[in-house]
């Protein structure tokens, strides 16, 4: 008889079945900009161990209901696991949303443009790093691998000065430059430069009106004289017209970062 209880409560330990498990991400969420907001997931079980992904802006990712302060939208996906294996999976959505206005004090400058995602755009300095100072570092030298599309004025900055060197010249004067504790500012392409001289952060900026200030945008497909291809010219904006002067010409320089 103690033989054949043993043997029934094995058997019903082997088929009982457990406890309901269940997993979920939770619910959407909406928080402003580098604003924390708690993960609102939910988990039935014993033992369970959990795992987010990505862990970008979580304070852990190996909790039920972790905080994440993002400072853009993102998807995060919710593993949970027993010692059986996987539970379930799961995925939520953080959508961040900004205040950001073209005219704001923001990060060592004045914002001049917001894009479409309300949390992005560019900065300018407070101030021209000079009135007057010449594209090349005193010699013409090839530099193709600029742009004057939005969002190439650090990459061209760098490329200049890899190009060029040490020296004080136009892209040297901002590159790793300290201002209002910030060194990460650039000089702008010529899409980006464009964009403060039509920006309604003009006046704010005290740009000089009718004055040229050289972009990151080298111009090197004619000479402008001659006809001929070479490299002599970049191109430089004014709040009137955009124009590819010499290289050795002094025009004045305004630095720009992201945010």
């Amino acid at each position: 008889m103690r033989n054949y209880l043993i043997l029934f409560i094995l058997f019903n330990f082997f088929i009982v079945p457990s406890q309901a498990q269940t997993a979920s991400a939770g619910p959407f969420l909406t928080t402003p900009q580098g604003v924390g907001i708690r993960l609102k997931a939910t988990a039935t079980g014993k033992g369970l161990t959990y795992k987010w992904t990505p862990s970008a802006f979580l304070n852990h990712d190996d909790v039920l209901n972790p905080i994440t302060t993002p400072s853009t939208s993102i998807i995060y996906s919710l593993r949970v696991s027993d010692s059986n294996g996987l539970v379930g999976t799961s995925y939520t959505i953080v959508t961040v949303t900004c205040s950001f206005a073209v005219g704001q004090f923001y990060g060592g400058g004045i914002i001049y443009y917001v894009d479409g995602s309300g949390c992005h755009g560019l900065i300018a300095s407070l101030t021209d790093q000079s009135f007057g100072v010449p594209w090349w570092n005193g010699t013409s030298l090839p530099i193709f691998n600029t742009s004057t599309d939005y969002g190439s004025g650090r990459d061209n900055t760098q490329a200049i000065i890899a190009a060029q060197g040490s020296g004080y010249y136009a892209a040297s004067i901002v590159n790793g430059v300290t201002i209002s504790g910030y060194n990460d500012w650039f000089l702008p392409s010529r899409e980006e430069l464009q964009l403060m001289m039509s920006s309604a952060a003009h006046d704010q900026l005290h740009l000089f009106s009718d004055t040229f200030y050289w972009s990151s945008s080298a111009d090197f497909s004619v000479n402008h004289t001659a006809g001929i291809f070479d490299e002599l010219y970049a191109w430089a904006v004014s709040s009137a017209e955009a124009a590819p002067p010499y290289r050795g010409e002094l025009h004045h320089v305004r630095a720009i970062r992201t945010f």
